[in-house]
């Protein structure tokens, strides 16, 4: 009995960072959270890269039943194997797309009554695998921890002059 309830645990925790991961993967995309600290960043990237193969593979521990037949337990092994390295393949093209990155923020303006705000130029570039000059855009960002930030592309021909100071370009 025993035996089955840590298969169970393992089989739990497995799935959680699996839903875990995909959740974060989709968040990511709709909502202009930043992590300021490329050291969690990296640390985060590299449990991930092999955690989730993994997780997909422990996953094994909760689908496998005592009563499966052997064909079925050769199914359902070969399916998570077969899945297992698809997730490997999209994580591997997933360090090849991490190449381009936003960098070098300047800030332009800070927000006059409170100086979380800020305006900062940021330059997209892929680095030596990008034959093209980087995209310039503008952003205003605002801390909300130590550790995050809440970053919104702006135009500056639409915000209001009389809200922000001008920051000293260094």
């Amino acid at each position: 009995m025993k035996t089955e309830q840590l298969y169970r645990a393992i089989y739990i925790l497995s799935s959680s960072l699996i839903v875990f991961w995909i959740i974060v993967i989709i968040l990511k995309r709709f909502i202009p959270l930043e992590i300021t600290n490329p050291t969690m960043v990296e640390i985060y990237y590299k449990i991930r890269f092999f955690g989730l193969p993994i997780a997909i593979l422990l996953t094994l521990f909760g689908t496998i039943k005592k009563e499966d037949k052997s064909y079925v337990i050769l199914s359902k092994v070969t399916g998570t194997i077969i899945f297992c390295g698809f997730s490997v393949f999209l994580l591997f093209m997933g360090i090849f797309a991490g190449m381009c990155q936003w960098y070098n923020p300047k800030v332009h303006f800070i927000k006059k009554n409170d100086n979380a705000p800020k305006i900062v130029e940021r330059s997209y570039g892929c680095g030596a695998s990008d034959s093209g000059p980087p995209i310039q855009k503008y952003f205003k960002v605002k801390e909300l921890t130590s550790f995050l930030n809440w970053t919104t592309e702006v135009d500056l021909k639409e915000i209001d002059r009389k809200e922000w100071n001008e920051a000293v370009i260094q």
